[in-house]
């Protein structure tokens, strides 16, 4: 929203909360400039500003929807309804609102598709698999159209040892 249609809303805003005359003043004048930069009621009204709750399931999700509504609005001002419901609140136009819930619901999406290729990846390259002796399952040699891509992922995943603890009676 530009400056022009910011002043009129705050204009708007005196027009309707202001005292004796300040409110005729300033109604005068909210009329006077509307039709000199051709800004409609709806165009002032867009500017009230309201809070969306958006749930998450995971600390990832909740810091996402914050990085999200960063990279929209440029700074994040927000609200909890506690650590039991999950649910964040944002503060934000009408219609910055509904671009930051879509962002949000579309990179939640895309980033659980992308950690459970990463969880795949861990255990591949960790080997967390049973042994071939108690396996019921049985090989296939078909080739999924993400093997590439766990493969890439694979490499680039460090090996994670776990050793066993040795104890003697001895100690």
């Amino acid at each position: 929203m530009n400056n022009k249609a910011e002043l009129l809303s705050k204009i708007k805003k005196l027009a309707e909360a202001g005292f004796y005359g300040e409110q005729t003043n300033a109604a005068e004048i909210l009329e006077r400039l509307k039709k000199k930069y051709g800004i409609t009621d709806a165009d002032i009204a867009e500017d009230v500003e309201e809070i969306i709750w958006i749930r998450y399931k995971t600390e990832l999700e909740k810091r996402l929807i914050w990085q999200v509504t960063y990279m929209v609005l440029g700074h994040v001002i927000g609200y909890s309804k506690g650590r039991r419901t999950k649910t964040v609140g944002i503060k934000a136009s009408k219609a910055k609102c509904i671009e930051i819930e879509e962002m949000c619901n579309f990179y939640i999406r895309a980033m659980n598709e992308d950690l459970q290729m990463f969880y795949d990846a861990f255990l591949v390259k960790n080997q967390i698999f049973p042994p071939k002796s108690i396996t019921t399952e049985k090989a296939t040699n078909k080739i999924n159209p993400n093997d590439l891509r766990l493969a890439f992922m694979v490499e680039g995943l460090e090996k994670h040892e776990r050793y066993k603890q040795i104890t003697t009676q001895n100690d």
